[in-house]
């Protein structure tokens, strides 16, 4: 066999310009250009479904999480990839691209049925993810709206509830996008959709992984502290202590009054007890803390690779919505015919996260010495990172 009929080099489509008598490479350009794109997410989606299926099972061997962070890390290399393909669109001319721009009429990166499917292999249409941030968008809001009206308070609140009412707002839009409601818009993204639903995302999978996580025995026993209620017990007053040690230096240094203290934290213990109260956050929280113990330093390993391919996710939205900025400004009318440009949209992505937890969970994080006490080293001797074949 050679190179040509292993590459299947010779089934590349031909690409000519859809445009009559434009003889110049720009059209061509720009197919072959998202051609490529449709390849690299094509392989994504084969990363996270291999990752997906392997998290799905009642028990994961821990001798193959290397082996599934390596493939989440592929993914997020990847996207990174495809971020670096986006300067080449900006090499584009804008009056050029409006010669042929009629062409794309009644199309859009949208309909890109390959990369919806990463996003729901993702987990971005779970319910469980609206929830989540929802609540704590609202929670943030009522903070707002109960300010005393300083407006150095609302600036760094609205610094924190803006990104997630954007998220809400793209949450009610993405509920839209019923299989039915696809379909009739397009027939190979609503089938895609149903056939993506038929399988748990691997938002799903990972937190129901999460769920079974063991931890080590304190003087409570095992029936007790493998659901970890002794490690909330023995962590939330960890955090407190060091939490009124920074309050104290601030004080000390004349940044902040007893008052502001106080009400600082109150209002970070309130924020931990509603993160701690799902048992996946908690177990994020756990396995971070300690990831420096051998036993714990795959999952956290895993953890760290979602939080990564996360990240590469939003590099790549960030970027892709400058160079359609570059090259269209605001656009002077959607290619589906809207009177307004997918520009909004775009921006409104930006904030997109598969796992908010993963990245809340660093809030509640602990110095390696304040965290010292909370595991005798005999808790550590007889401690096996192994799970059930169910939740425990």
């Amino acid at each position: 066999m050679d190179y040509t009929s292993y590459i299947k080099a010779d089934r590349l489509p031909p690409v000519e310009p859809e445009t009559p008598g434009k003889s110049d490479p720009d059209e061509p350009f720009f197919i072959r250009t998202h051609q490529a794109f449709e390849i690299w997410f094509a392989q994504i989606s084969d990363e996270l479904e291999f990752v997906r299926d392997s998290l799905a099972r009642d028990s994961v061997p821990e001798k193959e999480l290397p082996i599934l962070e390596h493939h989440v890390r592929r993914a997020a290399r990847i996207f990174d990839l495809v971020r670096e393909h986006l300067p080449l669109l900006e090499t584009l001319q804008t009056s050029s691209f409006y010669d042929f721009r009629t062409n794309l009429f009644g199309a859009s990166g949208a309909q890109s049925v390959r990369f919806l499917q990463v996003e729901w292999l993702l987990g971005l249409l779970d319910e469980d993810l609206f929830a989540y941030v929802e609540k704590e968008a609202e929670r943030e809001r009522g903070q707002a709206e109960e300010s005393d009206g300083d407006a150095g308070g609302r600036d760094s609140i609205e610094i924190t509830v803006k990104p997630e009412l954007e998220y809400r707002s793209l949450a009610q839009y993405r509920r839209r996008f019923t299989p039915e409601g696809l379909a009739r818009q397009d027939r190979a993204i609503g089938e895609a959709l149903e056939r993506a639903r038929e399988k748990r995302s691997i938002r799903a999978c990972l937190y129901e992984w999460l769920e079974r996580t063991p931890y080590p025995p304190l003087a409570a026993g095992p029936a007790e502290s493998r659901h970890g209620e002794q490690f909330r017990r023995q962590f939330e007053p960890a955090f407190e202590r060091a939490y009124r040690l920074d309050l104290d230096t601030l004080r000390e240094r004349g940044h902040m009054s007893l008052e502001e203290g106080e009400s600082s934290l109150t209002a970070a213990k309130e924020r931990m007890g509603r993160f701690f109260d799902g048992k996946q956050r908690q177990a994020i929280v756990f396995i971070l803390q300690f990831a420096d113990r051998p036993l714990l330093s795959r999952p956290a390993a895993l953890l760290e690779a979602f939080l990564e391919l996360d990240e590469a996710v939003t590099n790549w939205r960030n970027r892709h919505v400058t160079m359609v900025a570059h090259v269209l400004g605001g656009g002077r009318i959607s290619t589906l015919g809207r009177a307004r440009s997918g520009l909004e949209y775009l921006y409104s992505t930006v904030h997109k996260r598969a796992f908010p937890e993963l990245w809340d969970a660093r809030t509640f994080l602990l110095g390696a010495e304040e965290a010292r006490d909370i595991y005798p080293e005999t808790s550590w001797s007889g401690y096996e990172f192994k799970f059930s074949d169910s939740p425990r």
